[in-house]
C-alpha cells in the first residue's frame, strides 16, 4: 500500500474533483461561465467587475427574492399592518358608541346579550284597576 506524498496529492485531487462536480451539478459553473463571458462582452468595462459580476448572477436565479424585492414586500405589509390597526381602532370605536361597556364591574344585564335574553313581560292593564281598554 503507497503512502507519503503521493497518496496525500490522490486524496487532494479526488476532494477537488468532488467540489469541481458539485458545483458542476449545483449549476455554480455554468453561471459563473455567463457571468465572465457577459463581462467579456461589455464594451465599456465596468469600474467594479465583482459587483458586475454578483449583480449578474443574482439576475441569473429568477426564483431568489432580491433584497429590493423582500423590501418592497416588507414595506407593503407594514402598510397594509397600519391600515388594518386604524382600521380596527375605528371599528372598536364604533362599537363602543353603540354598546358602551363598563369595565369596572359588569353587571348582570352587562353580560345578557338582548338578542338572547327573554323578553321582558309588561303588565297587563286591566279594567278594573282604572286602566283603559
Amino acid at each position: 500500500m503507497a503512502s507519503g506524498p503521493f497518496m496525500n496529492t490522490r486524496i487532494a485531487d479526488q476532494k477537488r474533483e468532488d467540489f469541481r462536480r458539485y458545483l458542476e451539478e449545483a449549476g455554480v459553473l455554468e453561471a459563473m461561465t455567463r457571468a465572465l463571458a457577459k463581462l467579456n462582452d461589455e464594451s465599456q468595462r465596468p469600474t467594479d467587475p465583482m459587483q458586475y459580476i454578483c449583480n449578474t448572477l443574482k439576475v441569473s436565479q429568477p426564483g431568489q427574492p432580491t433584497i429590493d424585492g423582500l423590501r418592497n414586500q416588507l414595506a407593503d405589509a407594514q402598510a397594509e399592518l397600519k391600515r388594518l390597526r386604524s382600521e380596527n381602532e375605528f371599528l372598536v370605536t364604533e362599537l363602543s358608541k353603540t354598546k358602551p361597556m363598563s369595565r369596572s364591574s359588569p353587571s348582570s344585564s352587562d353580560c345578557a346579550s338582548p338578542k338572547h335574553s327573554p323578553p321582558k313581560k309588561q303588565p297587563l292593564m286591566s279594567s278594573t284597576k282604572g286602566g283603559r281598554k
